[in-house]
């Protein structure tokens, strides 16, 4: 798995959709803050990359990237890839886990799918480096303070107020 752990790291975080043929894609998705009302916080933007097993025809990335760095014809780069690729979902699919390296965890789930966790530095955003969760405090309500009622002079008293007052 030398050519596809050198290259997947950098590849995802530059790319929203990177297939691997012969293994499948990930895509990533922007999301936006949001409030976590269980967790009583404010979660930052972040990019949610998922792994999807069907995507298996070549986008080219994946191999481009190999051929330029290797110094290798396409066609070989995507030979490699693709070989590297089979032994990877033959990996995965006798040990049920397969970890790729400053990328994530890909593993069988218990419906029979290939799914993905991601490592964490590649779900944050460069427009959101360096934030963190916000934890919220709840909000105690009080009963408002009274307030003073002042009466309001009668009709009868104006003439008397005017005299003070000119």
């Amino acid at each position: 798995m030398a050519f596809i752990e050198s290259h997947l790291h950098r590849l995802v975080l530059d790319h929203d959709c990177l297939v691997i043929p012969v293994l499948g894609g990930f895509v990533c998705n922007e999301q936006p803050a949001r409030c976590d009302a269980v967790a009583n916080e404010l979660v930052p933007p972040r990019r949610a990359i998922q792994f999807n097993e069907r995507l298996l025809h070549n986008d080219g990335v994946l191999a481009h990237a190999v051929s330029v760095a290797e110094g290798m014809p396409y066609a070989e780069a995507l030979h490699a890839v693709e070989e590297e690729a089979a032994q990877l979902r033959a990996t995965l699919h006798r040990q049920r886990s397969v970890v790729l390296q400053r990328v994530g965890r890909l593993f069988i789930g218990e419906n029979g799918a290939t799914q993905f966790m991601a490592e964490a530095e590649l779900e944050r955003l460069l427009d959101g480096f360096g934030l963190q969760r916000i934890p919220l405090k709840p909000l105690v309500r009080t009963e408002a303070p009274e307030v003073p009622v002042i009466p309001f002079p009668t009709p009868t008293r104006w003439p008397r107020i005017a005299a003070a007052i000119g």
